[in-house]
C-alpha cells in the first residue's frame, strides 16, 4: 500500500487485501501452496472450522495522514482450546 499515493477505492483495497492476506492466513493454517481453493474450502469443511476471516484497513483521514497499516484476522465465535496454526499442515 506504501506505493499509493491516495486513499484506494473499495475495489482497490479488496484486491490488494486478498493478494495480501490470503497467503498469509494459509501459511498460519498450514496449507500446501498447490491446493486449489476448492480443496482448502473442502479440507476446511472436513475439520468444521468455524473459523471467519476479516480484514482492517486505514480510515481516508488517518492514510492522508501516512497510515498504511491492514491488520488480517482469523477469528472464531466458539471457544478453541487449541490454536490452528499449522492445522493443515499434515495434509501436505
Amino acid at each position: 500500500f506504501f506505493d499509493l499515493n491516495n486513499f484506494p477505492s473499495s475495489e482497490e483495497f479488496e484486491k490488494r487485501i486478498g493478494d495480501f492476506c490470503e497467503p498469509k492466513l494459509d501459511e498460519y493454517l498450514g496449507f500446501d501452496n498447490s491446493l486449489s481453493v476448492y480443496e482448502k474450502i473442502n479440507l476446511s469443511l472436513d475439520k468444521n472450522l468455524s473459523e471467519y476471516f476479516q480484514f482492517f484497513f486505514p480510515l481516508e483521514s488517518t492514510w492522508n495522514s501516512g497510515d498504511r497499516t491492514v491488520i488480517c484476522l482469523l477469528y472464531s465465535e466458539i471457544g478453541i482450546e487449541n490454536s490452528h496454526r499449522d492445522l493443515f499442515k499434515k495434509y501436505n
